[in-house]
C-alpha cells in the first residue's frame, strides 16, 4: 500500500493535465496512487498519466525541442546541441580544474568538480549576476568564477548545454512547444527564481500553471509528542506502533518519517526488520516480500553484487591483494559461486597459508589448479577474464571500456548462476544504466587507460543513489523531504530534537556568504533553516489526524530537547502509547529452549595404526589445552592466516637458519671460524645470505622486491657477523648436521625432527642448538605441561649421547647462548644438570601427553586463561568464557 495522494491530483492528470513533483519518490508514488486508483475503479486499461518529476520534465522539453517537431536529417544532427548529464559536466568540471593553477594543491579534484558543479547549479537558479559576486568576491568565489568563465568557454565551443542554464534555454523556445494546457506541481516547499521565471514563460505560452496549495498550517489536535530515553529506543517504538497498527487490521498507508534517515538506515533497516519479520534471521528468510519499504536509497556501490562486479573489474594482472582475492572467491554472484562455494573457501585459505599479500593472476592460477584446492569453474572464469584483458587495447574511449567492462563481467559469469531475485534484478539494471552512463563520456572525454576509465565508472556509482522498488508495502519509511506532499492514514515522525531540527546552516563554499544570506538562499543561514524546517513540520503535520511526533532524550553523553518547532505540541510518556512488546526470534528461542548440560570432554580415541598430523604441535597443544590439540589437528579448525606486507616472523626465522646453514656447510667447524681471515668470512656470510633469501623466494612463490632484498641481505650480514663473533668464544664444536631431518615416536605420535644444528664436541659427545630471533626461557620446559617442548622433545629421542641441549638467541644487540647440559665447558652461561635425568623426566611428561591425546582427552582446560587463549582463536568452538567456576571443566551448556 502506498502513501495516498490528492484525488483531485490523479483526476486531473487523468484528463491530460502533466504533473510535475519535487522529486523523484513523489512522482512514483503518485504515478503508484494512479493505478490503484484507475484499478478501483475497475480499469484493466488506461493511457499513461504524465507524472513527472521537475528535472525529467525539462529534459523531455528538451528532446521534444530537438526531435519531436520534425525530423531531423542525419547530415545536421552531429550540429545539435547536446544537453550533459550530470556526470558529464563533473568530468568537465574536473578537466577545467587540473588545469587551472589553483588545482595544483588540491588533494581531491572530483569532490571539488562536484562542489563547483553544485554553485554553479545554485547560482543560475538564484539569477546571481557576477557583478554582485565580483563586489563581495574572496579568494575561493575568484577562483570558482575563473573556473566557470572556462567552463562556459568550453560548452559554448562545443556546442553543450549544461542542467543549470537548461530552463533558461527552453523558457525561449516555448512558442515552438506543444505546452500541456494545464501544468500541475506538487510537492514544491519553495520555488527558485529561475523555476518562477520558467513556469511565467509558461503562463505567457498559454499554459495554465497551478502550484498544489500547501497543507494546513496548524497542527491537528490530535497529534502529540514523545521523548524516549536514545535513538534506538525511539526507533524500536515506532516499528512496534506500526506493527501493532498491522495486527490490528489497519492495512496502510502507515508512513514513518525519520530526519536524518540517510544517517541511520542501516540501524532503522535492522530493527524494523528485527520487529516485523523477526524470522529474517533463519536460512533462506531474508529476501522475502517486506511489511516496509525504506525510500532512501543507497550508493550503487553499497549493494553486495556491485561490490562483485567491481572486484572483478579491479582485478590487476601484475598483483591483487589477498583480502581482495577473498572477497572474490566468497561472492555469490560469480560462475559456480554456489557449486564451487566450499573449494573456494579452500582456495582462499590456501592464498592466505603462501604468506604473499599480492598475488599475480598467473600465480592464483596455479594455485587454482592445486591438488588441495581444485576449483575448475573459477579457474575457466579466471583464464576466459585473462583472455578478455590481455585482448584490451591501453587506450579507449569510454564507450570502448563500457564494452570492455561488460566483457570482463561476463567471463567471470557475472551476476552468478541462480535467477536474481527482484532486488537484485533492479540493481542490476541499474548497473547497466552506469555502464551506459559511462560510454556518454565520449562527448567530453579524450580516449584513456582503463585505469581512469574505471575510476569515472567508480564514482558514477558512488554517486548513483538507488533504492529498488518494495512493492505494495504497507510501511513507508521516508526522510523528511521527501514526504513533502504525501498523505498517510497514520503518520509518525522521528528524530526532532533539536540539534538537528532545524539544521544547521551549511552555506555554499564558493558563493559569498553575505550575499546568500541578503537572498535567502538554501542553507544560508539559521534564520533560512528555521523558516524552511517550520514550512515542512507544519506540511507533515497537517498531512494528517493521526500523528506521533518523537525525539531521543539523550545521544551519546548528550542531553537533548525537543525541536522548538514541536514543544506546542502535547508531550505524553511513552507509556501511555500503549505499545505492544515484540520479542526478538533470538530471544524467543533461548526463552523456550530446554537446557541439556552435557559433559563434553571425550573425543574417539586415535587408533593404534592411524597415522596422526601435526607432528611436535600435537605435544604443544596437549600442553596448552588439550581441546585446542583435538580441535586444530583433527578437526582442522584452525584460524585463516592473514598475510602482511614485508616477512612475518616465520620467515624471518627461516632466513636466520638457511643462512647459517649455508655458513656452517662452509665452514664445517669452530676451528676454522676462529681462524678463517675475515674478507674471506665477509664473502661466506655474503654468499650464504644471499642463498637464504633465494631459498626464501622459492617457498613463497615470488621474489622479493629488490630494493627490499638488498636492506634484507645488509641486515642478515650483520646479524650473522655479530652472532659468529661470539661463537668464535665458544669451547671447540664440530657441526655435524646442519639442518638435519629424521623421523621419531612418542607416546605413539610420529613426529618429524628438523634440528638447527648438531655440534659434536671433542669428546664425541652431541650438543642441540636451536636458533631462535625471539627471547626463550629455559622455564618453557618445565612442569607437566610445558609451554615449548620442542627442544626437550629432540632430545628425549635423540639417537646418540648428549651433552646439552641450547638455545641461540640471535637478536639485534642481545646476542646469547642459553640452555643446559652436564657441564659449563661445552658454554660457560648454560644451567649445569644431570642430563639424563632430566632426559628421562621430559621422556615421561611428553609420553603422557601423547598418550593422552590419543586417548581423545579433549577437555577445555587452557594451562593458562591469558596466555593460552590468546593466540588460539577457537574461544567461538570451545565456548571457554562460558564455563563458569562452578562448573567442572569441560562441561559446556547446549542449547
Amino acid at each position: 500500500m502506498f502513501p495516498t495522494a490528492r484525488r483531485d491530483l490523479l483526476e486531473r492528470a487523468h484528463q491530460g493535465a502533466v504533473l510535475v513533483t519535487a522529486s523523484r519518490r513523489l512522482a512514483r508514488t503518485l504515478n503508484q496512487s494512479y493505478k490503484q486508483w484507475r484499478r478501483a475503479e475497475g480499469d484493466t486499461v488506461w493511457p499513461t498519466p504524465a507524472i513527472l518529476p521537475w528535472s525529467a520534465w525539462l529534459e523531455k522539453l528538451w528532446d521534444t525541442r530537438l526531435f519531436g517537431q520534425h525530423h531531423v536529417p542525419i547530415q545536421q544532427q552531429a550540429a545539435l546541441e547536446i544537453l550533459l548529464s550530470r556526470s558529464q559536466e563533473r568530468v568537465v568540471w574536473q578537466k577545467i580544474i587540473e588545469c587551472s593553477v589553483a588545482g595544483d594543491p588540491l588533494l581531491d579534484i572530483p569532490a571539488t568538480a562536484e562542489a563547483a558543479a553544485n554553485s554553479w547549479q545554485l547560482l543560475k537558479s538564484w539569477d546571481l549576476e557576477r557583478r554582485a559576486l565580483e563586489a563581495e568576491a574572496g579568494d575561493d568565489t575568484a577562483v570558482f568564477l575563473s573556473w566557470a568563465d572556462e567552463f562556459q568557454r568550453v560548452c559554448a565551443a562545443e556546442g553543450w548545454v549544461e542542467q543549470a542554464s537548461l530552463p533558461d534555454r527552453l523558457a525561449s523556445a516555448l512558442h515552438s512547444l506543444a505546452l500541456p494546457p494545464l501544468l500541475l506541481l506538487s510537492g514544491f516547499d519553495e520555488v527558485s527564481p529561475q523555476q518562477q521565471r520558467f513556469l511565467d514563460a509558461c503562463r505567457a505560452a498559454g499554459t495554465q500553471v497551478e502550484i498544489a496549495d500547501p497543507a494546513d498550517s496548524q497542527a491537528p489536535s490530535s497529534a502529540v509528542c514523545v521523548a524516549f530515553q536514545d535513538s534506538n529506543d525511539e526507533i524500536r517504538a515506532a516499528a512496534r506502533w506500526a506493527r501493532g497498527l498491522l495486527d490490528s487490521g489497519v492495512s496502510g498507508p502507515i508512513g514513518v518519517v525519520i530526519q536524518a534517515l540517510d544517517q541511520m538506515r542501516e540501524k532503522v533497516e535492522r530493527i524494523f526488520t528485527e520487529t516485523l519479520h523477526p524470522a529474517a534471521v533463519l536460512p533462506g528468510r531474508q529476501q522475502r516480500e517486506r511489511a516496509f519499504n525504506i525510500s532512501v536509497g543507497q550508493p550503487l556501490t553499497a549493494y553486495p553484487i556491485i561490490r562483485t562486479a567491481l572486484l572483478i573489474l579491479d582485478l590487476d594482472l601484475a598483483g591483487n591483494h589477498f583480502t581482495h582475492l577473498g572477497a572474490l572467491l566468497r561472492s555469490r554472484y560469480l560462475s559456480g559461486g554456489e557449486a564451487e562455494w566450499t573449494r573456494r573457501g579452500a582456495l582462499d585459505a590456501e592464498i592466505r597459508e603462501q604468506g604473499a599479500t599480492d598475488l599475480t593472476i598467473e600465480r592464483l592460477r596455479g594455485i587454482a589448479r592445486s591438488r588441495n584446492v581444485n576449483c575448475p569453474r573459477f579457474l575457466r572464469a579466471l583464464g576466459k577474464w585473462r583472455s578478455v584483458r590481455i585482448s584490451l587495447p591501453q587506450k579507449q574511449r569510454a564507450s570502448g571500456w563500457s564494452r570492455a567492462f561488460s566483457l570482463l563481467l561476463d567471463a567471470f559469469g557475472w551476476p552468478g548462476d541462480r535467477p536474481l531475485d527482484s532486488r537484485e534484478y533492479q540493481i542490476a539494471q541499474e548497473w547497466n544504466a552506469t555502464l551506459s552512463e559511462l560510454a556518454r563520456l565520449d562527448t567530453v572525454l579524450p580516449a584513456a587507460g582503463a585505469g581512469e576509465a574505471l575510476r569515472e565508472l567508480k564514482r558514477i556509482a558512488a554517486g548513483t543513489i538507488f533504492q529498488p522498488e518494495g512493492g505494495n508495502s504497507p510501511i513507508q519509511i521516508l526522510g523528511i523531504l521527501e514526504a513533502s506532499g504525501l498523505r498517510f492514514e497514520h503518520l509518525w515522525i522521528a528524530g526532532l530534537h533539536d540539534e538537528t531540527w532545524p539544521g544547521p546552516a551549511a552555506p555554499d563554499p564558493f558563493l559569498p556568504v553575505p550575499l546568500q544570506r541578503r537572498l535567502q538562499m538554501p542553507h544560508a543561514s539559521p534564520e533560512r533553516e528555521l523558516e524552511f524546517a517550520r514550512l515542512i513540520t507544519n506540511g507533515l503535520l497537517g498531512s494528517t489526524n493521526n500523528i506521533i511526533v518523537s525525539f531521543p532524550a539523550h545521544e551519546g553523553d548528550r542531553d537533548l530537547g525537543p525541536s522548538p518547532l514541536i514543544s506546542d505540541i502535547p508531550h505524553i510518556p511513552p507509556k501511555r502509547l500503549h505499545l505492544r512488546d515484540y520479542p526478538l526470534y533470538n530471544a524467543i528461542i533461548r526463552e523456550t529452549a530446554r537446557i541439556e548440560t552435557v559433559e563434553d570432554a571425550q573425543a574417539p580415541i586415535v587408533e593404534a595404526e592411524s597415522w596422526q598430523k601435526g607432528g611436535i604441535h600435537v605435544f604443544e597443544f596437549q600442553a596448552a589445552c588439550p581441546f585446542r590439540a583435538f580441535a586444530e589437528l583433527r578437526l582442522s579448525a584452525v584460524a585463516l592466516e592473514c598475510p602482511k606486507p614485508g616477512l612475518n616472523e616465520r620467515e624471518r626465522g627461516l632466513l636466520i637458519h638457511y643462512a647459517l646453514e649455508n655458513v656452517w656447510r662452509n665452514l664445517k667447524s669452530q676451528e676454522r671460524l676462529a681462524t678463517i681471515r675475515s674478507e674471506i668470512l665477509t664473502q661466506v656470510i655474503h654468499d650464504a645470505v644471499a642463498s637464504a633469501i633465494r631459498s626464501l623466494a622459492e617457498d613463497r612463490g615470488s621474489e622479493l622486491a629488490p630494493n627490499f632484498a638488498a636492506i634484507e641481505q645488509s641486515r642478515l650480514e650483520s646479524l650473522l657477523r655479530n652472532w659468529l663473533e661470539l661463537e668464535k668464544h665458544r669451547a671447540p664444536f664440530e657441526v655435524i648436521q646442519p639442518e638435519g631431518e629424521r623421523y621419531a615416536e612418542l607416546g605413539g605420535i610420529r613426529f618429524k625432527v628438523r634440528i638447527d644444528r648438531i655440534d659434536r664436541l671433542p669428546d664425541g659427545r652431541e650438543v642441540i642448538v636451536d636458533y631462535k630471533t625471539g627471547r626463550p626461557k629455559l622455564s618453557d620446559w618445565e612442569g607437566p605441561r610445558p609451554e615449548n617442548p620442542q627442544l626437550p622433545l629432540y632430545a628425549a629421542t635423540h639417537p646418540d649421547e648428549l651433552a646439552g641441549i641450547l638455545f641461540g638467541q640471535i637478536r639485534a644487540g642481545d646476542m646469547r647462548v642459553i640452555g643446559v647440559g652436564d657441564s659449563q665447558a661445552i658454554e660457560h652461561n648454560i644451567k649445569q644438570v644431570n642430563l639424563p635425568v632430566s632426559l628421562d623426566a621430559w621422556r615421561s611428561v611428553l609420553m603422557r601427553l601423547g598418550e593422552d591425546f590419543r586417548a581423545g582427552n579433549a577437555v577445555v582446560d587452557p594451562k593458562d586463561p591469558v596466555k593460552s587463549c590468546r593466540y588460539c582463536g577457537l574461544q567461538a568452538l570451545c565456548r571457554v568464557r562460558e564455563i563458569t567456576h562452578k562448573a567442572p571443566v569441560g562441561m559446556v551448556e547446549d542449547e
